[in-house]
């Protein structure tokens, strides 16, 4: 786990000194910092978070015959099955990291490999023989991937928009899609589509079928000699992702954050109670958590790199656990994002009886996580150089799940209430106390005592209570096009514009196609 910079095609002493600024802006993301190496031709570099053989795989890593070169940010959870298999075709290592895995999976068989590979990538290899590059991101895009190009034709890579914003002659940041990769040119091609097939409609079959798949992606992420811990809210999703780490690893802490009195860490502390599970936590009366959330709300916005309210005014809660986490000693953590949207787990769910509407929702969802909660717990973890791992994003258990009946994920239950993600419910019920399989879904920030994911929520309010109307109003006119440009509609959608203009981040203009989650605020926003 890292965080990545690279140039193509780029001068060898301005090169140099770009790929150490850009390293400068990320050096959170490593704890082994300003590994880079300058090419004929290109410059890659890394901030390193060092997990897997954390001893000798420095980077940028390069082949035996100094052709290739890879700077990485990411996990390969089959690296090892990777390995041995090319092994047996002759390929002699010389780590026994991902990194070098993944390097010579793509000798071997190019683009393919990543049809082989099973994890979280950002990547970028440089073929110095034919000075050309290969460039991916993994299928959700739980690993970000950023480029640029400037006049000179020089093309530059980045983990974070931050990297890019500093550069005077970057004028516009792109974001390579998930599922996608570039191979010499920045035309890219997709590899993997995310599709919504109705398949599977037996109830038996697909409550088996989910629960081996979730146990194998619990399973390949806890495969380490580190210390593991889990996020834990008292919820369905990061509960069965605790009671099944514990499982598969003997050294797991739940993680435990909120205020006193609030539903989530009740529920949390009991569950970890009953079940000798050891935990820390950092539960605090709301008083103090609002303390928190003014102290941290701007550096969420210059870490978060969205003007996407959601993402944002969760991002505190999601940077006070990892720093509880770092403190601890702990630098992987595994969270249960993913499920909600994968498994139509929302209230608007509920709400929805038109199955095609459903599956539409489902597929918008999920295709916006890499730009609301995938970044969010991306920025806010690796603030605090933690490792976030998620296994609902494990590559089977998405692909399965996109082709359940979504009738299976909303039951009517026999007092009339309609019961979302009933199937994975189920699928995790022969390891979870009933107050938890069947526990309704509220929202993160609610369950911690912090308000909802509206207009109430306290981060919100204070941003709102300190832009003044005045200031508002003068924002108003004097970011007038970049409002109408970036479809801008609220009073706190203006203060992030205006933030990120500061910061450089207005340069992605990528983010004028707001997310689903905020399409109701948004005009002419396409609907489901």
């Amino acid at each position: 786990m890292c965080g990545i910079a690279g140039i193509i095609n780029a001068d060898k002493y301005a090169g140099e000194a770009n790929i150490i600024k850009m390293l400068a802006q990320i050096e959170h993301r490593g704890n082994n910092n300003y590994e880079y190496q300058v090419f004929d031709g290109a410059v890659l570099g890394t901030n390193r978070l060092a997990i897997v053989d954390r001893e000798h795989a420095k980077q940028p890593i390069v082949s035996e015959d100094g052709r290739y070169a890879i700077a990485y940010n990411g996990e390969i959870y089959n690296y090892k099955t990777i390995k041995n298999k090319l092994i047996k075709e002759g390929y002699k290592f010389f780590t026994d990291s991902d990194t070098e895995t993944l390097l010579a999976g793509y000798i071997k068989w190019g683009a393919k490999v990543l049809d082989e590979v099973v994890g979280m990538y950002g990547f970028v290899i440089y073929d110095t023989k034919n000075k050309s590059f290969f460039a991916a991101r993994d299928i959700i895009g739980v690993k970000p991937l950023y480029y640029a190009e400037n006049k000179k034709g020089e093309i530059y890579f980045a983990s974070e928009m931050k990297e890019l914003a500093i550069l005077p002659d970057v004028k516009e940041i792109k974001e390579l899609a998930p599922g996608h990769y570039f191979e010499n040119s920045l035309q890219p091609k997709k590899y993997f589509e995310l599709k919504r097939k109705r398949i599977y409609s037996d109830e038996d079959f697909v409550v088996k079928k989910l629960r081996e798949l979730f146990d194998n992606a619990v399973k390949i992420r806890v495969d380490t000699d580190l210390p593991v811990g889990v996020q834990v809210s008292g919820g369905v999703d990061s509960t069965a992702v605790l009671a099944t780490a514990i499982k598969y690893h003997k050294n797991v802490t739940a993680i435990i954050v909120g205020a006193e009195g609030a539903e989530d860490p009740i529920y949390a502390e009991r569950y970890c109670k009953e079940n000798n599970i050891k935990y820390i936590k950092q539960i605090e009366p709301i008083e103090k958590w609002q303390e928190h959330w003014n102290e941290l709300i701007e550096q969420a916005i210059y870490t978060g790199e969205s003007i996407e309210p959601n993402p944002i005014r969760n991002m505190p809660m999601n940077m006070i656990a990892s720093r509880l986490a770092k403190k601890a000693g702990i630098n992987i953590v595994l969270l249960g994002e993913g499920a909600d949207e994968l498994c139509a787990g929302y209230p608007e769910f509920r709400e929805e009886l038109d199955m095609d509407v459903v599956e539409k929702k489902i597929l918008k969802f999920v295709g916006d996580l890499h730009r609301t909660q995938i970044q969010r717990v991306d920025r806010a973890s690796m603030f605090y150089t933690v490792e976030n791992r998620t296994p609902f994003f494990d590559r089977d258990f998405v692909e399965f799940a996109l082709q359940i009946d979504p009738q299976l994920f909303l039951k009517k239950m026999e007092d009339g209430q309609v019961q979302e993600k009933y199937v994975l419910r189920q699928a995790v019920k022969d390891r979870l106390p009933e107050y938890v399989y069947n526990r309704p879904k509220l929202a993160f920030n609610a369950g911690t005592g912090m308000g909802s994911n509206g207009p109430d929520h306290n981060s919100q309010t204070f941003i709102e209570e300190k832009y003044s109307e005045e200031e508002y109003a003068k924002d108003q006119i004097a970011l007038a096009k970049k409002i109408k440009f970036f479809n801008i509609n609220t009073k706190i959608e203006t203060y992030l514009l205006k933030r990120c203009v500061e910061n450089g981040y207005d340069k992605a203009k990528f983010m004028k196609n707001r997310v689903a989650a905020n399409a109701k605020n948004i005009p002419n926003q396409k609907k489901f």
